[in-house]
């Protein structure tokens, strides 16, 4: 009885999570028409070049670019699930820590083409 509990508190934690970040996505959006898209295309186009997809390395790459900062980064969360679900980035299950202590996912780029 008590494993049934607990998987769905993960199941909750996680529709909870999705909520969010979709929320964050949406903000991103209203605030920059299209954001999503342009992130989801530069976001292709780095792991086109890097084999290894770093969140906090792609967020400033992008803003170095002229991508307009989301008001909560945690819109990107949503570019990297739509970017696994397409085929172009897996988490590995590898991490690393942030500038700021936390932990962050590292992705493995599946169309690494080499820098350039």
């Amino acid at each position: 009885m008590s494993q049934l509990a607990i998987d769905f508190e993960a199941v909750r934690e996680r529709e909870t999570r999705r909520e969010a970040m979709n929320a964050c996505l949406d903000a991103a959006d209203r605030k920059s028409p299209e954001w999503s898209d342009v992130a989801f295309s530069f976001l292709e186009r780095y792991a086109r070049a890097n084999e290894w997809v770093f969140g906090e390395d792609v967020t400033k790459a992008a803003e170095a670019w002229g991508l307009v900062a989301p008001n909560d980064k945690r819109a990107w969360g949503g570019v990297y699930v739509r970017a696994q679900h397409a085929g172009i980035i897996k988490d590995e299950g590898r991490t690393r820590r942030r500038m700021n202590g936390s932990i962050a996912a590292n992705y493995k780029s599946l169309v690494y083409r080499g820098p350039g």
